[in-house]
């Protein structure tokens, strides 16, 4: 909708800001990091680089993420190792500054929460801001973002990226019900069958292996897993849980909470 608007007014994001805002009745104030045309990317353990938000999480090489980083539309070879000079938003660092409270999350922790921190000054008008600065982990991993990460790997990889101590994270404690647990290895699955589809009608396309067989034995194992945890009670759910002793809390302190509690 943002882009849609700002191409009526001749690229002007902030008056698309505005026409959004009116339309929804947004009581607060949306900000960018940047106003400059960015693209996210990330670059995996083993050094490839995916470019576009869309298409990280859905990605055929299953190697972990590394690290994010932004790139601006048109740059032909994006690199973290050379990263665009892209001016923030001076709301947003007077927002940031004027704070009382800087709360990181829930989203998808790379494409939604750290890639605002991506900005230099964004990151560091966080890291110098008097607010005390909260982390609201998500309830559940996300599939091709964060597979397998505690609560300090979220945490963690927030310092890494921003630089950014926090000081509380906010976590659920409750374990999910066994029939929404087997509703999410099945959308898990799903998830893989999807990728597997993509890659291959890309080869079909391109006459180009894009999911090779160790990933592809990755990805068919992963699905084995889902489905024998299906029906086994003391499998991984997924979920985003607070272990004792996690080193990559750091001084980050820990506040469990019942999230999945019914209200009347």
């Amino acid at each position: 909708l943002i882009l849609a608007l700002s191409q009526l007014h001749g690229g002007d994001v902030r008056k698309a800001i505005l026409d959004l805002s009116r339309l929804l009745g947004i009581q607060g104030k949306i900000m960018f990091p940047t106003l400059a045309p960015a693209m996210l990317c990330a670059e995996l353990q083993d050094g490839t680089i995916v470019l576009g938000e869309s298409s990280i999480p859905l990605r055929s090489n299953p190697d972990p993420i590394r690290r994010v980083f932004l790139a601006r539309r048109d740059d032909p070879e994006p690199s973290p190792e050379h990263p665009p000079d892209l001016s923030p938003m001076p709301e947003a660092l007077q927002a940031i500054d004027e704070a009382d409270a800087i709360v990181l999350g829930p989203g998808s922790l790379y494409s939604s929460v750290i890639s605002n921190l991506l900005v230099p000054e964004i990151a560091a008008a966080v890291r110098q801001a008097r607010a005390p600065k909260f982390y609201v982990a998500n309830l559940m991993i996300e599939p091709g973002e964060t597979d397998g990460h505690s609560l300090g790997d979220h945490v963690d990889a927030i310092r890494r990226h921003g630089g950014i101590e926090v000081d509380w994270a906010i976590v659920n404690r409750t374990p999910i019900d066994p029939r929404s647990a087997r509703r999410y290895a099945i959308e898990r699955i799903e998830r893989e069958i999807d990728v597997i589809r993509r890659a291959l009608d890309e080869a079909g396309a391109h006459g180009a292996e894009t999911l090779g067989p160790r990933a592809l034995a990755q990805r068919v194992a992963r699905m084995h897993t889902l489905l024998d945890g299906i029906s086994d009670p003391s499998a991984d759910r997924g979920q985003v849980l607070h272990r004792d002793g996690d080193p990559g809390l750091g001084r980050t302190r820990v506040l469990e909470v019942d999230a999945l509690k019914q209200e009347d």
